[in-house]
């Protein structure tokens, strides 16, 4: 599937729009939440398995600048491990948020959208462009958000579009229960539930892949470390 660049419209409501803070991505799924303008937040992901037939150690790391309150240039490596993985990569890219308060009767209700460039370590390229809603529910405060993705095979293994969704429950003391999902079974096509802290620009999770295709050699431990800050 070809992606194609979002409207420069949507980019200058983006970059016009009042700011939402918060932590970047839900898990690896990137959130409606925003760098702030003139500000860094950099995420270290360790994702493994010690048991089994095929254990694994890999790491995703990223970086975001914040351009303004609604949109981050981004810049992550993906995939880098042992043993080394097919899909290892470079990413440089964006994300936007843009609020829509009167379309529904759901606080904080945005729609995100952003692209990556990818640059594979073992050759190939392409595109990853992906785009969702997202809300909270009025009383509990659980944000809901539900999308779409398309990226090149050299990150997901698989060259189509795909289903994205994610929940976000806030607990007591800054602790939420997280859950994100991509559909398929390509390389990103599980389930990953987690608990995560985020307090003060700080973030710390850990999570459980769950793969789409029952027994999958990728089913394992996921941690995430992050923290905001300026130079």
């Amino acid at each position: 599937m070809r992606a194609t660049a979002p409207p420069l419209a949507l980019l200058l409501l983006a970059l016009a729009a009042p700011a939402a803070r918060g932590q970047r991505t839900v898990i690896n799924l990137p959130s409606a939440d925003q760098t702030a303008e003139g500000e860094f937040f950099a995420l270290h992901e360790s994702s493994f398995r010690a048991w089994g037939d095929e254990p694994y150690y890999g790491t995703t790391n990223f970086l975001t600048f914040g351009i303004s309150p609604r949109v981050e240039a981004a810049f992550t490596a993906y995939n880098l491990g042992a043993p080394i993985a097919d899909n290892g990569a470079l990413g440089l890219g964006y994300k936007a948020s843009i609020p829509l308060p009167h379309l529904l009767p759901l606080p904080d209700l945005a729609l995100t959208f952003g692209q990556m460039g990818i640059l594979g370590l073992e050759g190939g390229g392409g595109l990853w462009t992906y785009g969702h809603l997202s809300g909270r529910l009025p009383r509990a405060g659980t944000r809901i958000a539900a999308g779409v993705s398309a990226g090149p095979s050299v990150l997901f293994g698989d060259d189509k579009a795909h289903v994205i969704a994610s929940i976000e429950q806030p607990l007591p003391a800054h602790f939420l229960l997280v859950a994100e999902w991509f559909s398929g079974t390509h390389d990103y096509g599980e389930l990953v539930p987690g608990v995560s802290w985020r307090h003060q620009g700080f973030v710390a999770l850990i999570g459980y892949r769950i793969s789409n295709a029952a027994g999958s050699e990728t089913d394992g431990l996921v941690l995430q470390v992050g923290s905001v800050f300026r130079l």
